[in-house]
């Protein structure tokens, strides 16, 4: 990222010579078409080779969790270099084409930053809301709409900051799955509470081919579609750290809590085979016992997170909701994990992130669309209070936080070739070495006395 940033840099002051020199170019990289000057602002692709990628590193791909089944995508400039408008409040629309699907579309996924409506300074995007459409492809122009998702709320991942700060949208599950194996996208902000207005960053691979308010623009946009989930491993464990927090450096000794498939049962980490990072995390071995004197077993880590625990409602603009009594009303235990993998960073933002139920219903979604930080420490803990979004239904529901813990996927290693290995009593091994030594004795005592004999 330094590097990136140096060169980034560099590259800042070759516009602004460029500024004093002929007075075209402007330095804020404002989203419209490269060659438009109808806002008074322009933008420029400094790599000189539009859509083709050239000059400057391309991200691998977008950071999307790994069960994500991903059936097209065009990844991002790292750092960005243009970014086009596609916000109501601009009266910009971007719409981008995709082609060679294989599956329903489940996500949407897209990069982009966030300005000011005023000044166009960088702004918080916390809160936005978009419209996305799905449409045909008509002999390669849009043709008519399919499937039309209006005040989505994404999550929204801050990734690192060139001139204005970059982030990750991400949609996981809009609902309805959209049937195209070609067509067109357009994600349009429609709301902010901050007063911000959104651009879509361009990707260096695809077939130039956007189209912004009716006019193709030489540029692709930076987005990927992902299907339905790939299927867990058979014999999948979900299992919740009755330490909470902990030291991925130190697992050893920790207490579990199974969530699923079977509530409530309780188990030992008592060894751990480090895949080589120094952490607990995927592609681990650990071994693993049922509480109290269980069979010790081997398991494979598949994922490690970061898991909330609820016991009780709150309200987030007012504290705790009272019963009457002072307490707020109790709710049956409920366990949500992070989607996507161990961050901790969302601890100090949990807004906008993305939360997967575990118990009692399995496999609901939420988004955290606010957080009342009750003891005021800036860090997401017990007592502070949530409203989550259910991305299924759009109800909101607002949660106290009793815990906020590691989660860990797991599923069984094995058994070595010919069977599974059980303890075995230590006299049944010693029978037959007895009996060896017994029959080696007495040879030796026929020997001796057959030599005397003879």
């Amino acid at each position: 990222m330094r590097q990136n940033a140096k060169k980034f840099g560099l590259m800042l002051m070759a516009i602004t010579l460029a500024v004093i020199l002929v007075g075209t170019v402007s330095i804020v990289p404002t989203p419209v078409n490269a060659q438009d000057v109808v806002a008074g602002i322009t933008i420029r692709d400094t790599s000189g080779n539009e859509g083709l990628g050239a000059g400057e590193p391309v991200t691998p791909g977008f950071s999307m969790p790994a069960e994500n089944n991903v059936l097209f995508e065009q990844p991002p400039l790292e750092p960005w270099e243009v970014a086009l408008w596609s916000d109501t409040g601009m009266g910009y629309l971007c719409m981008e084409d995709f082609w060679g699907l294989t599956e329903d579309i489940n996500d949407i996924h897209w990069y982009g930053i966030s300005q000011d409506s005023g000044d166009y300074s960088d702004c918080d995007p916390t809160g936005m809301e978009f419209q996305i459409i799905f449409y045909q492809d008509d002999g390669g122009s849009p043709g008519a709409p399919v499937a039309t998702f209006s005040n989505v709320s994404p999550t929204i991942t801050y990734l690192y900051t060139v001139v204005f700060s970059v982030y990750q949208f991400d949609v996981a599950n809009l609902g309805t799955p959209v049937s195209l194996t070609e067509g067109w996208v357009s994600v349009q902000s429609t709301y902010s509470p901050n007063g911000c207005f959104f651009a879509w960053t361009t990707s260096p691979v695809g077939n130039n081919n956007l189209i912004q308010n009716g006019i193709s623009c030489t540029h692709n946009l930076a987005f990927a579609l992902t299907g339905m989930p790939e299927a867990l491993p058979p014999n999948v464990k979900y299992l919740h750290s009755t330490d909470g927090l902990f030291n991925l450096t130190e697992p050893l000794s920790t207490q579990w809590h199974e969530l699923w498939p079977i509530f409530c049962r309780e188990y030992h980490l008592s060894s751990w085979e480090d895949n080589g990072d120094g952490i607990l995390g995927y592609c681990d071995r650990i071994d693993m016992y049922e509480e109290p004197d269980g069979e010790l077993r081997p398991y494979h880590v598949e994922e490690v997170t970061i898991t909330l625990y609820f016991t009780q409602m709150c309200s987030v603009e007012n504290g705790p909701t009272g019963n009457g009594f002072g307490q707020p009303p109790p709710i049956d235990p409920m366990y949500i994990e992070l989607v996507g993998g161990y961050n901790e960073t969302v601890l100090g933002e949990p807004r906008g992130t993305l939360w997967h139920e575990i118990h009692p219903v399995f496999c609901t979604t939420y988004n955290i669309t606010s957080w009342l930080d009750n003891n005021q420490n800036d860090v997401l803990d017990s007592s502070d209070c949530l409203r989550l979004q259910n991305q299924q239904t759009g109800e909101d529901i607002f949660l106290d936080v009793e815990q906020v813990a590691i989660d860990i996927i797991v599923t069984p290693e094995p058994p070595p070739v010919g069977g599974e290995a059980y303890p075995v009593s230590k006299a049944s091994l010693l029978v037959p070495w007895i009996a060896v030594a017994m029959t080696m004795i007495v040879g030796a005592g026929v020997l001796v006395l057959r030599r005397r004999k003879a």
